[in-house]
């Protein structure tokens, strides 16, 4: 599902600058191919936002 949706869309890895990123979910799931998938299809510009001002490092850490 999202090498469908980064073809047809490669900026939704970006998107939001604030809130919660698709990264951010993926990381805080636990789920290192949708993570390395977004990367990749991202060219390495992605959101790495999350709630409350914490971001996906802050997640990656606690996991």
């Amino acid at each position: 599902m999202v090498n469908l949706l980064m073809a047809r869309d490669p900026e939704l890895a970006t998107l939001p600058e604030e809130g919660t990123s698709p990264l951010y979910i993926a990381i805080l799931l636990e789920n290192g191919i949708i993570a390395k998938t977004l990367y990749e299809l991202s060219g390495g510009v992605l959101s790495y936002s999350g709630p409350n001002g914490r971001n996906a490092l802050h997640v990656a850490v606690q996991r």
